[in-house]
């Protein structure tokens, strides 16, 4: 598949985001480079970066938030702001764990964490 300006564009303001856009976040953010994009193109530019294993795609709420993070992580969402925070587990003592518990195999896993962020727990 062809990687085409309009995909890599997409692709940069993801990987250069401090948060976990959403697709709308995206398009605003690469309309003001390439003023004729329509969403469209960037809604089916960020399903060809999700088939092609360059960005994943957290449901929350029934709206699509997007990580260009593809390494291993997890995620607590804050349950006032909706805020997507990256967090890293001690992977090894975590798996080893349910392994030694269950005597399951673990091939992978991925943990998504609720409760209050630090900045709506001061308000």
């Amino acid at each position: 598949m062809r990687f085409s300006k309009q995909r890599e564009l997409v692709l940069q303001r993801i990987n250069s985001a401090k948060i976990h856009p959403t697709a709308e976040w995206i398009f605003n953010e690469v309309k003001k480079e390439k003023s004729n994009i329509s969403f469209g193109t960037v809604y089916r530019n960020l399903n060809q970066l999700i088939d092609q294993g360059l960005i994943r795609i957290i449901q929350l709420k029934g709206v699509a938030h997007y990580d260009g993070n593809m390494n291993p992580h997890d995620h607590f969402i804050c349950n006032e702001c909706n805020q997507i925070y990256d967090i890293d587990i001690d992977r090894e003592d975590f798996i080893s764990g349910i392994e030694l518990k269950t005597h399951h195999h673990v091939s992978s896993y991925h943990i998504k964490v609720r409760g209050t962020c630090r900045k709506c727990k001061i308000n």
